[in-house]
């Protein structure tokens, strides 16, 4: 995965954010989240990036080790 798309996936969840909260200015927080998490995929995204640099730091570890 790319940091541009990264990036775009961001851009994405803000504008939708922005949208969102503008039509509906009386919506909690957690229906936000909820609502966000449903309809982009940059939490997925950024788990990706964080399992790839967990496994990232293993396989250096283990390197060092041998």
């Amino acid at each position: 995965m790319s940091s541009m798309q990264l990036e775009v996936e961001r851009i994405k969840y803000i504008q939708l954010k922005e949208r969102i909260v503008s039509s509906w200015p009386e919506v909690d927080e957690e229906t936000l989240h909820d609502t966000l998490e449903g309809i982009t995929d940059l939490h997925e995204m950024i788990a990706v990036v964080i399992r790839s640099a967990l496994v990232d730091e293993a396989l250096q570890s283990g390197l060092r080790a041998a």
